[in-house]
C-alpha cells in the first residue's frame, strides 16, 4: 500500500509540471545593485539575492535597498530574575526600485521564541542556526516580491 501511494505522489509531482518559483531560470528580472546598512543580517540575505544579480536577457531590471534590525528580547525570567526564556526578532525593510522609480517598499518581521540553556556556547550556536532559518525564509519571500511586482 505505501509503494502505491509514493508512486501515485511521484506520477502527481512529475505530471503536473511543478516547478519551483524561486529558480533563476524562470525569474523574468534581474537585480542590478544592492544598497544595504552594514548589518549580518543584510549580508547575510544579500548572498541568498546574489543568483539573482546581472542576469543577462531579463525583461526587468531592479536596483532593492535592504534595511535590517535585529532584537533579542527577554520574554520570561524565573524568580531570581534569571532570563529562561527569549524571543528572536528580525526586520527587513526593502525598498524595490526600478529606473530610479520605486516601485514597492515592504517591511518584513519574522520571530522566533525558545529557551534560555546553561551552556552560552550552546545557546550562541541555536541562536545562529535560528537567524539563518529566519534569514532563508526572508529571503524567499523577498524574491517572491520581486516575481510577483508590476
Amino acid at each position: 500500500m505505501k509503494k502505491i501511494f509514493l508512486l501515485l505522489i511521484i506520477a502527481i509531482l512529475t505530471g503536473c509540471g511543478y516547478q519551483s518559483v524561486l529558480t533563476t531560470q524562470k525569474a523574468n528580472f534581474s537585480i542590478n545593485k544592492i544598497n544595504h546598512d552594514n548589518s549580518i543580517i543584510s549580508k547575510m540575505i544579500i548572498a541568498n539575492l546574489n543568483h539573482f544579480k546581472k542576469s543577462e536577457n531579463k525583461i526587468v531590471n531592479y536596483d532593492l535597498d535592504i534595511f535590517s534590525e535585529e532584537k533579542k528580547i527577554n520574554t520570561l525570567k524565573n524568580t531570581k530574575g534569571d532570563p529562561t526564556n527569549f524571543r528572536l526578532e528580525i526586520k527587513v525593510t526593502v525598498n524595490y526600485f526600478e529606473n530610479k522609480e520605486l516601485k514597492l517598499k515592504k517591511s518584513y518581521v519574522e520571530k522566533f521564541d525558545y529557551k534560555n540553556t546553561l551552556e552560552k556556547f550552546e545557546l550562541s550556536q541555536y541562536e545562529n542556526k535560528i537567524k539563518d532559518q529566519i534569514v532563508a525564509k526572508l529571503s524567499e519571500r523577498i524574491i517572491l516580491d520581486l516575481h510577483e511586482i508590476k
